[in-house]
């Protein structure tokens, strides 16, 4: 099971999509991928779309995360919310 929750959110399955399939939380599935460092997250993709004037709700959404753990993500890269 663990491989195919992998294998399909690497292909593109948001959280929630899994949690569904496989009747399970979308905090189950999230507990997964993040054991195993699993992440659409990176400091690069986050500083380019918040350059091209994202705002925080469209980014997380972007990237299947809270905005609270987009902020945390923030926070924890020191990088600015917003871009002049």
């Amino acid at each position: 099971m663990i491989e195919e929750i992998i294998k399909l959110y690497s292909q593109g399955y948001t959280k929630e999509e899994l949690a569904k399939k496989f009747h399970t939380t979308k905090h189950h599935i999230a507990t997964i991928l993040s054991s195993r460092g699993i992440s659409r997250v990176s400091k690069d993709t986050v500083e380019d779309l918040l350059k091209k004037g994202y705002k925080a709700k469209e980014i997380a959404k972007m990237l299947d995360i809270s905005r609270a753990t987009l902020y945390a993500f923030l926070s924890k890269q020191n990088i600015k919310r917003r871009y002049v």
